[in-house]
């Protein structure tokens, strides 16, 4: 794999890890620790693992960084669809505009 896929893989892992440091271990930790757990439990996984090992010289060894690890994994690998906003009007009262509607298309 390229220098690069590591080095965006690391930080996005670094983020996510500090995120859920910082947080409590809230919002999506649940679920991202399950998906981790799936993804180190994977025999095709092995050679990214490996080498994500060596970028960092350190193993993945923490129910953090399992978390943290299927966050940055999800997000360079598999990130979601960016949704499109769509303007579908405005509320103007006495000349000015109060918010705006609109909804996000995949």
């Amino acid at each position: 794999m390229a220098h690069l896929e590591m080095t965006q893989l690391n930080s996005a892992f670094a983020k996510a890890y500090m995120c859920y440091y910082n947080n409590g271990d809230a919002g999506d930790y649940r679920e991202m620790y399950d998906k981790g757990c799936k993804l180190i439990d994977d025999p095709k996984m092995v050679p990214l693992l490996s080498e994500f090992a060596r970028f960092r010289q350190d193993y993945i060894t923490s129910d953090r960084e399992v978390a943290a690890f299927a966050k940055a994994y999800t997000k360079i690998y598999h990130p979601e669809p960016k949704a499109k906003v769509v303007n579908m009007g405005a509320l103007i009262i006495g000349g000015v505009k109060v918010c705006e509607f609109s909804h996000h298309e995949i």
